[in-house]
């Protein structure tokens, strides 16, 4: 585990952990069962959506042993290595940080309007623009439709 919070364990990572301990004769790759005996190839946009998942499955086992000080440093800690990895080029590996730093968001206080303008709504509109980078768009089924209801005072550099 690196850092403070240490890093999810994906499925990109056992796979190349496999990879490595097999060597070079071999190479384990994965496979979707659609029934009948049928396996297909797994896309690399699908494994990319598996360690999201991953991501986002162990942030939120790690934030709910956390108390209320300790899921904003979080926030704090994932939302500042989103912007590190945005400035840096890395759009998927800061959108994933940003989801992982929305794992922390208590929405039920009687601060609930604040923490949805101060906190939750820049982050969803950082993750919206590492989208806008990637160039996700309708083929790629980012629901664009319905998906953010921003205000204009949102829009501000990361």
């Amino acid at each position: 585990m690196s850092g403070r919070y240490g890093e999810a364990y994906t499925v990109s990572k056992m796979l190349d952990s496999i990879n490595d301990t097999m060597g070079d004769g071999c190479k384990v790759e994965l496979k979707r069962n659609v029934g009948n005996g049928v396996a297909l190839d797994t896309s690399a946009k699908e494994i990319a959506c598996l360690d999201t998942q991953a991501k986002i499955k162990t942030s939120v086992d790690r934030v709910a042993l956390m108390d209320s000080s300790e899921k904003q440093g979080w926030i704090e800690h994932q939302r500042s290595k989103g912007n590190d990895l945005f400035k840096a080029g890395k759009y998927k590996e800061a959108s994933d940080a940003y989801l992982e730093a929305l794992t922390g968001l208590e929405l039920g206080g009687a601060d609930h309007d604040e923490v949805m303008r101060k906190v939750q709504h820049p982050i969803t509109c950082n993750i919206v623009a590492c989208m806008l980078k990637m160039e996700v768009g309708p083929r790629d089924s980012f629901p664009r439709r319905g998906y953010l209801t921003a205000h204009y005072s949102n829009g501000r550099k990361l």
